[in-house]
């Protein structure tokens, strides 16, 4: 009797296991689904990781230079001599900065050089802090949307706006000068809250007019590098102001007066 060919059993178990040790298209394509689906879930870890990691180092960016600013100008501030006969100069809502106004304080501060040869008598100096621009490090030329605290100060006697003891309102000179000190660089807001002895803050003080100062609040924003030169760049002082918002850190500090009358008598 005639048989049809049949493939013989071992070679037919033979092709079986030699197929299945291959892999489909199938398998292939759900493989490379399931690594892509992992890289991208590493790369949004990378990117959180990176943000956070930037954010952190803008925070604290704005942390140093704020506090710093602060502690400058709280160490200057707290020996302002301010009575009936000396200035404390509050300007409210003075310059313009980012949708926000800044204020400018003028203030008598004690030193430890004589007011002249053997007198008892101390020299004061002649302080003031504002906001106004930055400059460009190299050119000196104004960087538009981008400011910094300013200190102005006038310390020998022998300048033209050395004028303590010679005018009453000596301040108002005080913007003249060229010569600044930068305590503090991408600036968003200052404000001085100058409060009377009854506790009543009053915008525009005049210790000649409001009596002696019993404290002061100090209160900056700051805005880091990276964050001022894209606010800096936006196309509309709108668009400038809502990301100012979202990025500025404010800064707090008060400072007391004990010093009310001070020991410096005007001749």
């Amino acid at each position: 009797m005639h048989r049809p060919d049949t493939p013989c059993p071992s070679r037919w178990f033979r092709q079986s296991r030699e197929s299945c040790q291959a892999f489909t298209l199938i398998e292939l394509l759900a493989g490379m689904a399931l690594l892509l689906i992992i890289v991208l879930f590493l790369s949004r870890v990378f990117a959180d990781t990176t943000s956070a990691w930037q954010n952190s180092n803008k925070r604290m960016e704005a942390n140093i230079s704020g506090r710093t600013a602060l502690e400058f100008m709280a160490r200057e501030i707290s020996s302002a001599i301010a009575d009936g006969t000396l200035h404390l100069k509050l300007e409210s809502d003075a310059v313009s900065v980012l949708g926000k106004q800044a204020d400018r304080l003028y203030f008598l501060a004690s030193d430890q050089v004589s007011r002249k040869k053997n007198s008892t008598y101390r020299q004061v100096k002649q302080v003031g802090f504002s906001v106004g621009a930055m400059t460009h490090p190299v050119t000196g030329a104004a960087m538009p949307h981008r400011f910094a605290i300013r200190r102005t100060g006038v310390e020998s006697l022998g300048s033209q706006y050395y004028l303590a003891y010679q005018k009453d309102d000596w301040w108002t000179t005080m913007d003249a000068i060229a010569f600044t000190e930068v305590i503090a660089e991408n600036v968003r807001d200052l404000n001085f809250w100058v409060y009377d002895a009854s506790g009543n803050s009053l915008a525009n003080y005049d210790s000649t007019v409001d009596g002696p100062p019993a404290f002061i609040d100090i209160v900056v924003e700051m805005l880091s590098e990276s964050d001022a030169i894209k606010i800096a760049a936006a196309s509309s002082a709108a668009q400038r102001e809502e990301l100012a918002d979202r990025a500025a850190h404010r800064y707090f500090t008060r400072v007391f007066f004990n010093n009310y009358q001070g020991y410096v008598i005007a001749p």
